[in-house]
C-alpha cells in the first residue's frame, strides 16, 4: 500500500504525461515559495501558461473526489503563488490560465483515470 505522498507523487507523474500528450511542454515542476504555497507543475502551450494543480486519490471513486480538496481560498492561494511565479519569471504580460488535473488511482488493478478541468472560476 502507497502512502499519501507516494500517491501524490505517482499522480503527478501521470498527470506530466497526460498534459505530454495533449501537447503541452513542461517548462517546471515543483515551484514552491513558503510561505505562499506551491505550483505542481508549470507547462506552456502555444502561447500561454498553465499553472497546474493535481490532485490525486486512490479512494474508492464513489462520494469523494479530489476535487473536494481545491477549494476557493485554496484558488486564491494558488492564484497568489502564481503570480508571485511570473513576477519572479519576468512574464508579467504573458496570457495564463489554470487548470486542475485529479487523478484517481486503481491500486488493485494498476489503472488511472484522468480528469482535466480548465474552468476554475
Amino acid at each position: 500500500m502507497l502512502d499519501n505522498k507516494k500517491i501524490g507523487i505517482v499522480g503527478e507523474e501521470i498527470a506530466i504525461k497526460f498534459l505530454l500528450s495533449k501537447d503541452y511542454k513542461i517548462v517546471e515542476q515543483n515551484y514552491a515559495k513558503l510561505p505562499f504555497g506551491e505550483i505542481d507543475v508549470v507547462v506552456k502551450k502555444k502561447k500561454r501558461i498553465f499553472f497546474v494543480e493535481v490532485k490525486t486519490t486512490s479512494h474508492n471513486f464513489g462520494e469523494y473526489s479530489p476535487k473536494d480538496h481545491f477549494d476557493k481560498y485554496k484558488l486564491k492561494k494558488f492564484e497568489r503563488i502564481s503570480e508571485i511565479y511570473l513576477n519572479e519569471k519576468k512574464l508579467e504580460s504573458i496570457k495564463y490560465s489554470f487548470l486542475l488535473i485529479l487523478v484517481f488511482l486503481d491500486l488493485e488493478n494498476k489503472k488511472a483515470q484522468v480528469e482535466l478541468i480548465d474552468d476554475l472560476s
